[in-house]
């Protein structure tokens, strides 16, 4: 009985130890869960990146090509996925009756800004300008759906603006949630003829001046528009602050023609008119008119200035008093006027007898040069007695503005004494 017992212990033991050592291993080798993963999460819809998905499972092993991934409940194929609008994207895979977690990921933006501009920023009501809009990533959205261009605040329906009326126009442009810098343009109900100021550095002792009054007189046979000016030197015609405006003009010889005070005429010996004519009969948003009374050697002007749009600039007022007819022998090296050596008793017009401003100009107030302005000044003063002019058609008022930083002369007008020019 004892032996009995004994057997049936030492089987049992044996059973026991058997099952611990070298049991059945199926559960341990069993794929129960599996795990989807992405390689981002967050994809920039306007570049086009791409997400790429990864499928594992409970041993380790990578599953991908044997699963299928679901993105929003449809599925895809392959395991890349590029998004093609803006929003979260829910994410999980399956592999027979094994599904996997839900991951989100999300689609966004990468607009941070806006930049318009214009192809022009001022034009004549009733023409058109068209905006240009990049974003920060330099793509062209001018064009693109869902921009929203705003005019003073109030939507105009494309890029291409054409205003019923003259004025000042504040541009904006949106695109998802993200607002442009803002630009001016300006829609003018009037504009005005750019005229070209010339001044000529000369004297009748240079023998080289003639080329530029030779010159002057071809710019005269083409145009009206431009306004010549002839600043003495050393003869009967002297202008008396002549130094003072060539050392400030930085003038070193005769002649020297400035065009609108700061550029120089380039090779006027060899008749360049196309120069001074080029710059002449384009708009401009200043204009000037001149009117004048003469009693006597008493003259009376008036001047004005109109301004289509603000100006924020320092502006001055220069006012001339020039005279033609004027004569005196004139040295020659020039082919020019027969190319005699000395021109006897020869014409001088367009002469500089007196400024009735400061020599750089008098300050316009700005508080007058905003949008619609009209600056007007008033001269009484008189005729210089160097003057040898009685008759009025031989004196002319020359105004001009300028701009007081660069002192480049922006418009300017004419007008024979006791004769009235409006603004055209």
């Amino acid at each position: 009985m004892k032996q009995t017992i004994k057997f049936f212990t030492l089987l049992l033991v044996s059973t026991m130890l058997f099952s611990s050592c070298g049991g059945d291993d199926t559960t341990e080798n069993t794929e129960t869960s599996i795990t989807v993963s992405t390689n981002r999460q967050e994809a920039i819809l306007e570049t086009g990146e791409t997400f790429t998905f990864t499928v594992g499972n409970n041993l380790s092993e990578n599953i991908t090509s044997s699963s299928t991934i679901y993105v929003n409940g449809t599925a895809i194929s392959g395991i890349y996925y590029t998004p093609t609008s803006l929003g979260d994207y829910q994410v999980y895979a399956k592999k027979g009756d094994l599904t996997s977690n839900t991951i989100t990921v999300h689609c966004v933006t990468g607009l941070e800004s806006l930049t318009i501009s214009s192809d022009n920023n001022m034009v004549v009501a009733g023409g058109t300008i068209t905006f240009s809009l990049i974003d920060n990533m330099n793509r062209d959205l001018s064009t693109t759906n869902g921009v929203t261009y705003t005019a003073n605040g109030t939507t105009i329906s494309s890029n291409v603006f054409t205003p019923t009326t003259g004025g000042e126009y504040q541009i904006q442009a949106s695109y998802q949630g993200v607002t442009s810098n803002t630009i001016t343009v300006n829609f003018l109900e009037n504009v005005y003829t750019k005229k070209v100021l010339v001044e000529d550095y000369t004297g009748a002792w240079c023998g080289w001046c003639p080329r530029i009054a030779y010159s002057i007189e071809l710019v005269e046979a083409e145009t009206s528009n431009a306004i010549p000016v002839a600043i003495h030197n050393g003869d009967t015609m002297t202008y008396e602050f002549e130094s003072q405006l060539r050392n400030h003009f930085g003038v070193t010889g005769w002649p020297t023609g400035k065009i609108n005070r700061t550029t120089d005429w380039n090779s006027p010996e060899n008749n360049n008119v196309s120069q001074v004519t080029g710059m002449i009969n384009n708009t401009y948003d200043i204009g000037l008119s001149i009117s004048s009374t003469r009693t006597g050697n008493n003259l009376s002007i008036d001047v004005s200035a109109k301004f289509e749009t603000t100006h924020t600039e320092n502006l001055n007022l220069i006012v001339y008093l020039v005279e033609d007819g004027l004569h005196e022998t004139q040295t020659n090296y020039t082919s020019f006027y027969g190319g005699v050596d000395h021109i006897a008793n020869m014409e001088h017009n367009h002469v500089l007898r007196k400024t009735y401003t400061n020599l750089l100009g008098d300050a316009i107030p700005s508080s007058d040069t905003e949008m619609n302005d009209t600056y007007s000044r008033n001269f009484n003063v008189t005729i210089p007695a160097v003057s040898q002019a009685t008759a009025s058609d031989k004196l002319q008022i020359v105004a001009f503005i300028v701009n007081g930083d660069t002192k480049a002369a922006l418009n300017a007008q004419k007008a024979y004494v006791e004769t009235t020019q409006d603004f055209d």
